[in-house]
């Protein structure tokens, strides 16, 4: 009978796996696509799915080397029993957890816009709380990993049984070089450059590009870069960039007299669209609290979030930084690069800083923020002390929390700073029991439903506040740490689903009106700051929108792998690791993003005013980290 040659062996074995591998990460890419079918474009086309195979070869490869070892181990030793425990053991393990994380990206992907990356790894500690509820709505994807798992257990038993026979060593040992040296072409990839998570971007419309990537690929993609050391790009001369744009704004500059220490209140609304508050919009929520404050308010109706997560959102807001690095800025080797932002200006001037989040303490690494940021006072979960009000996942829920800042307040010395964070605006939006039936109104998501209990909390809250001795001596401030998929069907892009509400009240100016600039949460501090009528420095890339002679009227954000900046009419994608940009779109009359005008000549002179815009940024920012100094 016609033996195979020994050199066969390990080339089938390998290829057998990978091959079982990649049909179930398939099949896992293929309930990403039905769950957020709606959140991509209609024609998608072969190619998301071609380069869906080749990430996920390449990912299969790399993630699986001690799979790879054990298995070649037991094909030249003598004793095969531990190899093959240890290859069963990689399989389940490694395989388990890429497939793991691509089912809650699947879940989460309609939430955040991009595939994970290392940002998970600060956030998975406090978000455990919230798990069970997640995972009671989203019961089938658990039974589905199961199931996975159910198959890698068949897998490991099929192929993982025993080596190959151990006669022709020399022929073996061919036969696992030739293995070793596909497996290497299959992870680096046959193109001109190494295989990486925007790769498809060559061939795809970049909203096609979550599809084609790979969940594991991605973090490890992103663990792999982190910047723990920032080499600054060189596109512009010390002079040139200056002219472009600073890492600190300077403010009041035509002031005259000392500056107005009104009391600040800062209100951060946890995921809320700016759709939710826009009158005649689909995703409008049922909000007369913020409708009737919003007229005798100045709104900036173009205001646009820096960031997509909350620890993005809140450098941002109290820092002036956009999210320029995978991990939250307090987390990253630069974190003691001074600040000079809205607490520590407002610290330096004799006010009493306070941070408000009725979650557990430090949650999300916001107490180290607070003190960066020159807040002291931070009150949580814990010193609410009442746990009667525990939502069961995130913290106390809004309402009764909102009272206690109240009473709070109404204790401290003036002038104050409050930041003010609510959490019942975050998925999955529960609402006390008692209030359900009132705010169960139909037709509407229980993302808008949320929005209206907040609303309600935030009434109540100024119902109490309007009866202290401080109200009419304090500027409101009120805007979101991030926009949050609304759960209504409907075509969002990646400039509607960064839109945010940004408003400011101040007791004593009633008039109402509406600053139409295009505005984002890092232009927060230098614009408060102008309104109290400060003059000085404040550090960040933001600037007072009050200022009419501020020549910045752009918002950069990091909506998934690549940065975005917007103007007015237009939005450029650019990606900073290749330098190059991937789209341009006019998107208040191509809200479909249909159309690509990145290589049309008539749209040269708006292309290189943009690249020359977040270049510069970029620049700058990575200059300033550097050289532990903003200023």
């Amino acid at each position: 009978m016609f033996r195979k040659p020994s050199w066969i062996a390990p080339l089938k074995i390998t290829w057998q796996i990978l091959g079982c591998l990649l049909i179930l990460e398939s099949l896992v890419r293929l309930l990403f696509w039905s769950w957020n079918r709606d959140l991509f474009p209609p024609e998608t086309g072969i190619l998301p799915w071609l380069w869906g195979l080749r990430l996920d070869l390449s990912a299969l490869i790399v993630s699986n080397m001690p799979l790879w070892i054990f298995l070649f181990l037991s094909q030249q030793l003598p004793v095969k029993r531990w190899p093959i425990r240890g290859a069963r053991w990689s399989l389940l393990v490694i395989n388990g957890a890429n497939l793991g994380l691509a089912l809650i990206d699947t879940g989460y992907f309609r939430f955040v816009r991009h595939r994970s990356n290392s940002d998970l790894l600060f956030v998975w500690a406090d978000s455990a709380g919230a798990f069970p509820s997640i995972l009671a709505r989203h019961a089938w994807l658990l039974l589905v990993f199961l199931s996975l798992l159910a198959c890698l257990i068949f897998l490991s038993h099929r192929f993982l049984r025993r080596g190959p026979p151990e006669e022709n060593r020399p022929s073996l040992v061919a036969g696992q070089i030739l293995t070793c040296l596909m497996l290497l072409l299959g992870a680096r990839g046959w193109q001109a450059t190494v295989l990486m998570p925007a790769s498809p971007l060559i061939d795809l419309d970049p909203r096609l590009l979550p599809l084609a990537q790979n969940s594991s690929d991605d973090l490890l993609y992103s663990l792999l870069r982190r910047q723990d050391e920032i080499r600054p790009p060189h596109f512009y001369s010390d002079s040139a960039l200056y002219s472009l744009v600073r890492s600190y704004s300077r403010i009041g500059s035509g002031h005259r007299g000392p500056m107005t220490k009104k009391n600040v209140v800062v209100c951060i609304l946890e995921s809320f669209c700016g759709q939710y508050l826009r009158p005649g919009d689909p995703l409008k929520a049922e909000t007369p609290f913020f409708d009737s404050l919003m007229r005798e308010s100045l709104c900036f109706p173009n205001a646009y979030a820096n960031g997509v997560s909350s620890n993005q959102g809140l450098v941002a807001i109290l820092g002036g930084l956009p999210p320029l690095l995978d991990e939250p800025f307090y987390y990253s080797p630069y974190a003691n690069t001074p600040l000079r932002g809205l607490g520590n200006i407002l610290r330096d001037q004799g006010y009493d800083g306070n941070f408000f989040l009725g979650a557990s303490a430090d949650h999300f690494g916001f107490g180290k923020l607070c003190h960066m940021a020159g807040i002291y006072h931070y009150y949580g979960r814990r010193e609410f002390h009442d746990d009667r009000f525990y939502d069961g996942n995130w913290g106390i829920f809004d309402e009764p929390f909102l009272q206690y800042v109240s009473r709070v307040l109404d204790a401290k010395p003036q002038p104050f700073l409050a930041v003010i964070f609510n959490i019942t605006s975050h998925y999955p939006y529960t609402i006390p029991e008692n209030l359900r039936d009132r705010f169960s109104q139909p037709g509407k998501s229980p993302a808008q439903r949320s929005a209206s209990y907040v609303d309600y909390a935030f009434r109540r809250f100024w119902d109490s506040c309007r009866r202290s001795a401080w109200f009419d001596h304090t500027v409101f401030l009120f805007c979101a740490d991030h926009w949050l998929y609304p759960g209504v069907p409907g075509a969002y892009n990646s400039v509607s689903s960064t839109r945010i509400p940004l408003f400011i009240f101040d007791p004593s100016k009633k008039s109402g009106g509406t600053n139409s600039r295009i505005a984002s949460q890092v232009d927060v501090g230098p614009t408060l700051l102008d309104w109290l009528h400060y003059s000085g420095d404040c550090t960040g890339f933001g600037n007072s929108l009050l200022d009419t002679a501020a020549n910045r009227q752009y918002a950069i954000n990091k909506p998934g792998t690549f940065l975005q900046i917007i103007d007015s009419d237009y939005v450029l994608g650019y990606d900073p690791v290749r330098d190059k940009s991937i789209y341009l779109y006019r998107y208040g009359t191509d809200s479909l993003f249909r159309q690509n005008l990145l290589g049309e000549d008539n749209c040269r002179r708006i292309r290189d005013r943009l690249e020359t815009n977040i270049r510069s940024t970029v620049q700058s920012y990575d200059e300033a980290l550097t050289r532990g100094k903003l200023h």
